[in-house]
């Protein structure tokens, strides 16, 4: 598995995301283009798609909880949406490592204040919201059809 092109992209994503690459490092990959990587990886191998989303789940455990996955069996699941979800995780068998990693509170610190972490959540409430009142308009609009129809089939206008 370490050797699969793949878990070593995983492994440079994690450190990457944890600030152990430098920006102005060969091995940096930006947001964007790790985001159209895993687009692509995604409609082209979903089985690829899987393991690589795995393999990252993988490296940050054993990395910030010293615990190291040696058996497991993964579930995914794939909405209308082209939404890929992990969904379940059984006959799961783990080592506990040295408690030589850690989740570090500065990064942690950093997680929860970073900027562009906030500001996307707030995008997707925005979006939500503005989605939540289109559809509001819709129901409002077919009703007051089928209302006004109502109307004029009864007569009144």
């Amino acid at each position: 598995m370490k050797e699969d092109p793949l878990y070593k992209r995983a492994q440079n994503d994690i450190a990457i995301s944890n600030g152990d690459v430098a920006y102005s490092s060969s091995d940096f990959v930006s947001v964007d283009d790790e985001e159209t990587f895993q687009e692509k990886l995604k409609n082209s191998n979903l089985i690829d798609f899987c393991k690589y989303m795995f393999y990252k789940i993988h490296i940050f455990i054993e990395k910030f909880y010293s615990v190291l996955i040696t058996k497991v069996y993964n579930e995914f699941l794939k909405d209308e949406n082209n939404c890929v979800y992990y969904i379940n995780a059984f006959n799961l068998r783990y080592e506990e490592l040295d408690k030589g990693f850690f989740l570090s509170e500065e990064f942690f610190k950093k997680m929860l204040n970073d900027p562009v972490i906030k500001e996307k959540e707030r995008l997707k409430k925005q979006y939500e919201e503005l989605q939540k009142n289109e559809l509001q308009g819709l129901f409002a609009k077919v009703f007051y059809q089928d209302y006004e129809q109502l109307r004029n089939n009864m007569g009144f206008i």
